[in-house]
């Protein structure tokens, strides 16, 4: 002890448990900084799973060894209520919480290292969407038309939009004379509040050259909106959103991801998520030769790189055909 006094190493004994610590370092750090919709994550993953496992544990005498018997018990037994083992990547997301609180309880001096640090989390599996081929996007849209749908899964799989940004999607952000339309705003929905928030990143914030066909479509549906606004008059409750509920209101996007899962399922379609409608555009833009750093931005993107990597079946595709033309175009023996 007078060692550690000497180096200026020695921690005060305290009996704060992890829980109580957690809830103090959540008031303090986490709420005045960051976003409604990051702070939900947090305190699913604080409150519902770290405390409950492991907050009796007094924060000075938590080793990697009661974190790592944490993180198999997630593993392998069953949620209460989705009555299956947490995924990996959700455990993947809970470590990040914890082991950034422990980060700060070291800058803090309450502990001397971190033991997050020395545990093993499971591996999550890399997802690999699933998209539709041009001959299921035709059939999608071909059945489609002229259903509430028809509008964001246009929106979705012609232009690449995420769900959010989708029913985010206003009206002063389309330019119809220049036939461009602006992604500025993306819709979440916390604690049954609707927030209209920001891209991420700049690269998020992007203006899109629209295609005629989805420039036409917008137009007949500004003005069937238009009528249905002056029909209900004052119960019209207008937030200027292309995509909305007959009312004007926001769209509560699980309610909507779920509309288009029964849309497919009706038609005998094959199920993919809304936002694989976005990795269909990715692909066909791929596909049809578009440059990747032209698709890259299209897209939102921050780099070329996370385009490559999360579209690289597709871009190999694109590379043997660019190898199939140079051997047609210079090698092939062909002249006369």
């Amino acid at each position: 002890m007078l060692n550690e006094i000497d180096n200026g190493k020695y921690i005060e004994p305290v009996k704060t448990t992890l829980g109580e610590y957690l809830t103090e370092w959540m008031q303090t750090y986490i709420e005045p900084n960051l976003s409604p919709t990051i702070i939900v994550g947090y305190k699913a993953n604080i409150f519902g799973h770290v405390i409950p496992n492991l907050g009796e544990i007094p924060i000075q005498k938590l080793n990697a060894m009661d974190i790592q018997k944490f993180y198999n018990k997630l593993v392998t037994e069953k949620h209460p209520r989705t009555k299956k083992p947490l995924s990996a990547r959700t455990i993947e997301h809970i470590h990040a919480n914890l082991k950034s609180a422990l980060k700060q309880a070291v800058k803090l001096g309450i502990i001397d290292k971190n033991p997050a640090e020395a545990v093993t989390i499971p591996r999550a599996k890399e997802y690999k969407a699933q998209v539709y081929t041009e001959e299921e996007v035709r059939k999608l849209l071909m059945y489609i038309k002229g259903t509430r749908l028809e509008v964001p899964v246009a929106l979705g799989v012609g232009l690449g939009l995420r769900r959010g940004e989708v029913l985010g999607l206003k009206w002063a952000a389309i330019d119809f004379k220049q036939k461009k339309l602006k992604v500025e705003t993306s819709l979440v929905y916390v604690n049954k509040e609707f927030i209209f928030k920001p891209p991420k990143s700049s690269a998020g914030e992007r203006t899109l050259i629209v295609p005629d066909s989805i420039i036409e479509l917008l137009k007949e549906h500004k003005k069937r909106q238009n009528k249905l606004r002056l029909a209900l008059g004052s119960e019209y409750q207008n937030y200027d959103l292309v995509c909305c509920e007959p009312d004007g209101r926001p769209i509560i996007p699980t309610s909507f991801s779920k509309r288009f899962s029964t849309f497919l399922k009706e038609h005998e379609l094959k199920q993919i998520r809304f936002h694989d409608l976005r990795h269909t555009n990715a692909s066909l833009l791929l596909k049809y030769g578009i440059a990747a750093k032209v698709a890259s931005t299209r897209l939102g993107h921050s780099s070329i790189g996370i385009t490559l990597d999360l579209y690289s079946h597709i871009y190999n595709e694109v590379e043997i055909e660019a190898a199939n033309k140079i051997e047609r175009g210079i090698f092939s023996n062909n002249v006369s």
